[in-house]
């Protein structure tokens, strides 16, 4: 997945900062993520969610067998402005204990849309 991203990114002259993925379980369920840009639109996300796709199913042969017989969506890029995950992440530490909460890549699900988003 990471350079499926890293590939996408690249294709539209973006660099590879943080980002975020999880599932949505969706029928058929499709995998969401978030990534931080200089300037975030919706004709980028578009846009980044077809090379991204693409880029995964060249590079992952299950990826491509279950986009293509249905069993799994079209993954979904969204972008953020830079540095909206890292305030994200430091918004989940607990006060108490700052090391409890840690930038993780791949999540289990996609709360983490909402809290970056308006989705």
């Amino acid at each position: 997945m990471t350079q499926a991203i890293q590939r996408g990114l690249a294709v539209h002259g973006l660099g590879t900062g943080l980002y975020m993925c999880g599932p949505r379980w969706a029928e058929p369920p499709y995998y969401v993520i978030v990534t931080e840009v200089t300037e975030p639109s919706p004709q980028l996300n578009r846009a980044l969610s077809d090379t991204v796709d693409a880029a995964l199913h060249e590079m992952n042969i299950e990826y491509a067998s279950k986009r293509d017989s249905g069993r799994l969506g079209a993954l979904e890029v969204v972008t953020v402005p830079r540095d909206a995950i890292a305030a994200y992440v430091e918004s989940r530490r607990q006060a108490g204990n700052a090391t409890q909460y840690k930038y993780k890549p791949f999540q289990r699900d996609v709360d983490f849309v909402t809290a970056l988003t308006d989705r």
